[in-house]
This record gives C-alpha cells, structure tokens and sequence, in this order.
C-alpha cells in the first residue's frame, strides 16, 4: 500500500499524544489566572498541545519564585514559611513537562540575568 505523506499527517505524528484524565480530575482551573496568563495557557494549549496543568502549574511556580524570601507565610503562631511552591511535573518523555516550565521561568531569568550584568559592570 502506497501512501503518501501529507504535511498534516507528518505533524500530528510528530506531536505529543496528551493523555487525559476525564472523568477522574477535574481539569485545572486556569480561570483562577489573570486574563493575559489565562489566554496564553490556552492558545497554548491549543496551538502546541501544551497541556493546561503543566502550564498552571509552571505559572504558580514561577510565582513562588518571583516572591522568593520576600514574604513568608504565618503557618501558625511562632512558625512562619517562606512562600515556597514545590512541584513536580509527571509525564512520560515527549509529554511536554519541560516547556512550560521555560517558558514560565524566562522572564525571571532575563531580569535576573539583567541584574547580574548590572552589577559587573557596576563591580569591575
């Protein structure tokens, strides 16, 4: 049998399947993120199939460390936390875990590196 390839069935070959767990979990609830983080979740979710809980996730991540020790949280009297955000990306490989977390994160990058290079201009 011959068939030819189709630039179409080429690209959905190469795509990531996405899992899905309906039925199971409710999906994450990207409505809790301003308009602008919301919309970017979607498109890319619609676009590159970037699944919603990995980009929610790596957006509440970036949060945390964009706050850093800048605030911490009263747990309870005489024990307060750093607002510290922990997560862990389960997929298996090809499942899209990584770009959202780079994506998330490149902002805070740049700035930091920013800064760095201002202060090694400043320290030379």
């Amino acid at each position: 049998m011959n068939a030819a390839l189709t630039a179409a069935m080429v690209r959905e070959a190469s795509m990531p399947k996405t899992t899905t767990t309906e039925g199971k979990v409710p999906p994450f609830p990207v409505e809790v993120f301003p308009e602008l983080l919301r919309n970017y979740a979607h498109e890319l979710n619609r676009c590159d199939r970037w699944p919603l809980d990995y980009t929610g996730a790596a957006f509440l991540f970036a949060a945390s460390v964009a706050i850093g020790n800048a605030f911490r949280v009263k747990v309870k009297e005489g024990w307060n936390a750093p607002a510290v955000l922990w997560i862990l990306l389960v997929g298996r490989p090809g499942t899209i875990k990584t770009h959202p977390l780079e994506s998330a994160l490149s902002p805070i990058k740049r700035r930091d590196a920013d800064a760095f290079d201002a202060y090694r201009a400043e320290h030379k």
